[in-house]
């Protein structure tokens, strides 16, 4: 069904000694330093976690880890000269000490090296503003439930920003693991190398957009975010060892987590129901997400996308006849390509192609060739294919095909929201023209470009790095997902522990431009059912935008 379109103690990182890089984000830049991290041995794993029957339409997506103890083994944790992001600004601020014991300032103009293996966001504003339970600027936003004054933007969309600290708000005792008088700790795994890179290594830009905005208007509650981001390369064992140290290290929460294979393992093996850390904010890659009593997605799953392109596909376009190509790497494209296998057969098509692609391989002449003996001369057989890949891997895919509809559909060619990147179309170009590509939220695309928190949130990111790719919607479901933490927060400061964190969530009326409206429950995680269509648009050998095409909010059928 559619409804219409709006209008409008230190960690352990790894054996020996180790530096880590420190940055404080601050006004619009913090400093930088170095601090060492003694050895130690990673936590182990727990029990099982509490299953959400949530109407996932009876899928069974088992897999990740079971308790497995991944100690050490020589993994490198923090990279040598590969810092990334560049960082500029003029106002002047300090900090106070950090929790990892590193005493920082910035005067601003400063820049880090390319690339980053593990860092930590935060930072001290240097002014803030009375009322009581203040609440950051949040881009469009407007939480049931919440209020309070202090420069809080109740659905306005004009950003703005809350301040320190009336007599309401003045943080006491410290009042759960990570939280102190100053700082509220939290981590994340994200993707820097490797082919999740090509869709994943933007999303720390988003989640520090609003961390470094929240801190400039006074933190929350006075307690500025400390943000600590670590590098395992979408590798589903080392990022449930990170995650597993990001345990003991007593950090508050898990934000965002982009890095969704080690965070996956980390469910399945009961790491994360045992410790009780909220994790806030994710991207809905794994089924798993949606069955965790301490995970808040605010991504539509990637099951749900899947079923809503079979179902669009052969109500809209009248296919009977079906193809994929599909990531059998990474749990999201074997637990994406069922769901939507499942969704055709259910509907009566057929799958006439189901082509499994491994994202390392550098080129797949004989995949393609064996795709396009099945789909037949022009794709005839095929009326309809869905591409669930990572866009490196869509575009090595791309290359192996160069006939008009060779690996494609014959009538139609479907994107899940893993293409959904302008970095990808623009390299795509005349072979992806018409490519239908779904999004479970509203990107920078007319007509809903000038919502005010979709206007806010390119203003946001832009400010962190001038030329990011900010159509990439996995960049705007992390700066979603970080919004949705600073905004639970806040209702829970200045008493914030993981308890009233979680409550809060539960009972959440999150309304957003950057979405349809969210709303967690005790026993369902699926707040985001929705996705919306837009067609890329090529010729000539060039890229020429994205086109909406009216769907209107499409529901998964399966929910």
């Amino acid at each position: 069904m559619s409804t219409p379109a709006p209008s409008n103690g230190p960690a352990q990182y790894s054996p020996g000694m180790k530096l880590v890089a420190v940055f404080v984000a601050g006004a619009l830049f913090g400093a930088f330093s170095a601090v060492e991290i003694s050895s130690g041995n990673g936590g182990g794993g727990g029990g099982g976690g509490a299953d959400f029957a949530s109407g996932e339409g009876g899928d069974d997506f088992s897999g990740g880890g079971s308790g497995d103890d991944f100690s050490g083994g020589g993994d490198d944790f923090v990279g040598e000269d590969d810092f990334s992001e560049d960082f500029s600004g003029g106002d002047d601020f300090s900090g106070g000490s950090t929790d990892s014991g590193t005493s920082t300032s910035g005067d601003g103009g400063g820049s880090v090296p390319s690339g980053s293996s593990s860092t930590s966001s935060s930072g001290s504003s240097s002014g803030s503003s009375g009322g009581s339970k203040p609440r950051p600027g949040s881009g469009g936003v407007n939480v049931s439930g919440g209020g309070g004054s202090g420069g809080g933007t109740s659905g306005s969309g004009s950003g703005g920003g809350g301040g320190g600290g009336g007599a309401g708000c003045q943080p006491g005792a410290n009042p759960d693991k990570g939280v102190t008088k100053s700082v509220i700790k939290v981590a994340s795994t994200v993707v820097l190398d490797g082919p999740g890179a090509s869709l994943l290594s933007s999303s720390p830009v988003g989640m520090r957009a609003v961390v470094n905005k929240t801190n400039r208007a006074g933190g929350i509650c006075g307690r500025r975010i400390e943000l600590t981001t670590v590098n395992d390369s979408w590798d589903a064992a080392r990022g449930q060892q990170t995650i597993r140290r990001f345990i003991e290290d007593d950090y508050f929460a898990l934000t965002v987590v982009p890095s969704s294979e080690g965070l996956g393992q980390s469910i399945d093996s009961g790491d994360i129901e045992k410790a009780g850390i909220p994790v806030v904010g994710t991207d809905g890659m794994r089924i798993n997400q949606y069955k965790s009593a301490w995970v808040w997605p605010v991504a539509t799953a990637t099951v749900s996308t899947m079923r809503i392109i079979a179902q669009h596909a052969y109500s809209s376009k009248g296919a009977r006849s079906f193809g994929i190509v599909w990531d059998q790497k990474f749990r999201f494209g074997i637990e994406g390509a069922t769901a939507y296998k499942d969704q055709v057969k259910k509907l009566g098509g057929s799958i006439v192609a189901d082509m499994p692609l491994d994202p390392d391989k550098p080129s797949y002449g004989t995949e393609a060739q064996g795709f396009n003996q099945k789909c037949g001369a022009d794709s005839k057989n095929c009326t309809a294919v869905a591409l669930l890949l990572v866009p490196s891997t869509a575009l090595t895919w791309k290359n192996a095909n160069s006939g008009n509809r060779s690996g494609r559909g014959g009538d139609v060619t479907y994107g899940h929201q893993t293409l959904f990147t302008d970095e990808f179309a623009s390299a795509c170009r005349d072979w992806c023209d018409q490519m239908i590509v779904w999004t479970g939220y509203n990107p920078p695309i007319p007509p809903v470009d000038t919502k005010p928190g979709v206007a806010k949130f390119v203003q946001d990111v832009r400010a962190e790095r001038a030329g990011i790719d900010f159509r990439n919607q996995f960049l705007e479901g992390a700066y979603l997902g970080m919004l949705l933490f600073v905004e639970a927060a806040t209702k829970c400061s200045p008493n914030l522990t993981r308890e009233c964190l979680k409550g809060t969530l539960n009972s959440m009326e999150f309304n957003t431009d950057l979405s349809n409206g969210l709303k967690w429950t005790a026993n369902s995680r699926h707040a985001n059912k929705f996705a919306q269509a837009f067609q890329i648009e090529a010729s000539g050998g060039s890229f020429n935008g994205w086109r909406y095409l009216q769907t209107g909010w499409v529901k998964d059928p399966g929910l």
